[in-house]
């Protein structure tokens, strides 16, 4: 686990409960608690089982949030599969309101599922913002414990929703310098940036639910316009595109550069069958759910602009096997879509994929208040 452990108690019978470090300290919602300790262990027993006994809490500089993990009293009634990921609990506070907000389903690691008892790690001062690293001043920000990002332009229209640009795929260095030319466009136009870190997700339900709700936060707490361009850079296409394709009326357009549009060929199937939580053959049998290409016929209904810029000699995400299938089976239902392909490029940081002002144009006309 990439965390740092702060503080834990056992659970056992005291009168009084002790002061905590002054780094930190532990609110317990238990009252009669024993002497806190650094610890947070699991005792293994002859019949191979795991009894957690330590009520422990740390602080993951992953997410910028405290974890506590909580006492279940495992064994002897309960078996536990040491091999198995199992769901923390995660109890932020909040030094503002002085109350917590606990989120379930945070992380995964080893741990009890259940809890009987619960306590809340209080921070002195909220933790540090998360950082990264933008092309141009933005703010950063978590949606869901993820990092998120959004890029403003100076002007804005007042009592109008702000268009914006949904890029992928947010990753650590992304985006990066070599999109700073189109933003600056973008900006310019009153058109926002905005993208958040789904992890490598391939455009899995997992990485598609953390994109609903990036857009519910933009959407209903920023003032940003109900219909964004998605961007899609390489294997930001998957995540675009497949969250697209489940939600047709809230897509303004679609533009990729080299961008991945069918899982099949990109990571393949037995690389992205773990973030679907298949395996190789189940992802094939259900691939069609997923995969881009098999799911435009809503995109075509609601007549969604496409635009792509893919290199003819791309041997990463082969143009056939992407952008060019994309075209095939766009057109082949109705829907519009504009294919640039420079001769001789392939998946690289060529300057005619980042500034290219046809990508421009289309973004500035299809990303509306």
């Amino acid at each position: 686990m990439n965390a740092l452990l702060i503080a834990a108690a056992i659970l056992l019978p005291q009168a009084t409960q002790p002061a905590a470090p002054a780094s930190c300290r532990m609110k317990l919602l238990a009252k009669d608690w024993s002497k806190e300790e650094i610890r947070w262990k699991s005792e293994q027993t002859p019949e191979d089982r795991v009894r957690y006994v330590e009520l422990a809490a740390f602080f993951d500089k992953a997410i910028g949030k405290p974890i506590v993990l909580t006492d279940c009293a495992l064994y002897p009634k309960d078996k536990l599969n040491v091999d198995a990921d199992y769901t923390l609990v995660l109890d932020g506070f909040d030094p503002k309101t002085r109350r917590g907000a606990p989120e379930k389903n945070a992380m995964s690691n080893s741990g009890p599922r259940r809890t009987a008892r619960q306590a809340r790690l209080e921070m002195p001062e909220q933790a540090s913002a998360p950082e990264k690293s933008l092309p141009l001043p933005g703010e950063v920000f978590r949606v869901q414990g993820h990092e998120a990002f959004v890029i403003m332009p100076e002007k804005r229209v007042p009592k109008r929703s702000t268009p914006w640009v949904w890029y992928a795929p947010t990753l650590p260095g992304l985006p990066g310098v070599e999109e700073r030319w189109m933003f600056e466009r973008f900006l310019q136009a009153g058109i926002a940036v905005a993208g958040i870190d789904v992890g490598e997700s391939y455009g899995s339900p997992d990485g598609r639910s953390l994109f609903t709700d990036l857009y519910r936060d933009l959407t209903r707490k920023r003032g940003f316009s109900r219909k964004p361009v998605m961007l899609g850079r390489s294997r930001g296409g998957l995540m675009t595109l497949c969250w697209a394709a489940e939600n047709p009326d809230k897509v303004g357009g679609f533009a990729g550069i080299y961008p991945v549009c069918n899982i099949a060929s990109y990571p393949g199937l037995r690389k992205a069958a773990g973030a679907y939580h298949l395996t190789e053959e189940e992802l094939s049998a259900h691939l069609a759910e997923h995969n881009p290409v098999d799911r435009l016929a809503r995109l075509a209904k609601a007549h969604t602009p496409l635009f792509a810029i893919h290199g003819d000699v791309d041997t990463v995400v082969p143009l056939p096997a992407n952008s060019g299938l994309l075209k095939e089976r766009y057109e082949a239902l109705g829907g519009k879509i504009q294919l640039i392909v420079p001769a001789g490029q392939g998946h690289n940081m060529w300057p005619g994929f980042f500034q290219c002002q046809e990508l421009v144009d289309f973004v500035l006309k299809n990303a509306r208040p």
